[in-house]
């Protein structure tokens, strides 16, 4: 089946969508969680005068956004994690606690904002009407992930949802779309990838699928993508 963007076009069966910053706005969803995170960890280091640089070094801006390609936009919660306590133990200081609590992905979920980038479900269903099979490969853990697919009612239209703590691994991993293509039943040539960052572009090519499609309407910077697009509504059936 084909499907294209502008001038690509490319014969696949699956379409594997990464979540945060392609399907769903990013900031709109953890800018607050993010900035409150930060809070919480300068408050028990004790010394607030790190905020900025802590900030800067994980990929967020001072308001808890999110930067293109950082560490937050595009790793998973255990990495994020990992590179703030790295950057408090250089500076002499510790957070173990609100460390844990991004390692461990213990969010409360019910409060998060979940805004579609574009038409997403419109586009779901015109693509699995076609026959298309869609996918979501995230960096997120999976008890968010399923949660926030199943407040948007989106599940029903997927048949793989990979995510970080899965045992096929972490993106931009080959083996993340190996488990999405052998879950479809297809070669790993006959899916298309579809993201808003230089990970996503290097799972599509890392995993052999046909082509990778940057979404840049969220504010992402996908380079090396086959096509740019807006939003997933960009998407045609040809």
């Amino acid at each position: 089946m084909m499907l294209g963007a502008g001038s690509f076009t490319v014969d696949v069966d699956v379409v594997v969508f990464d979540k945060d910053g392609t399907l769903i706005d990013n900031n709109e969803a953890w800018a607050d969680v993010t900035s409150a995170w930060i809070d919480d960890l300068v408050a028990e280091a004790g010394d607030d005068s790190v905020r900025d640089d802590l900030c800067q070094a994980v990929g967020l801006t001072s308001v808890g956004a999110f930067v293109p390609n950082g560490i937050a936009a595009v790793e998973p919660p255990d990495v994020l994690a990992a590179a703030a306590g790295s950057f408090l133990s250089g500076r002499g200081l510790a957070a173990p606690r609100a460390v844990g609590v991004m390692a461990s992905g213990s969010f409360d979920m019910s409060n998060i904002t979940l805004t579609p980038i574009g038409a997403v479900e419109a586009t779901f269903e015109r693509l699995v009407a076609a026959g298309f099979q869609l996918a979501v490969a995230t960096s997120d853990l999976r008890a968010s992930t399923m949660a926030s697919l199943d407040r948007l009612g989106w599940t029903r239209y997927l048949a793989c949802v990979t995510c970080a703590d899965d045992p096929a691994g972490v993106k931009p991993a080959a083996s993340v779309l190996h488990h999405v293509a052998a879950v479809c039943g297809v070669a790993p040539n006959r899916l298309v990838m579809v993201g808003d960052s230089v990970g996503d572009m290097a799972t599509a090519r890392n995993g052999g699928a046909a082509g990778a499609i940057g979404v840049v309407g969220g504010g992402g910077e996908p380079y090396g993508a086959d096509v740019y697009i807006d939003a997933v509504d960009a998407l045609e059936i040809r």
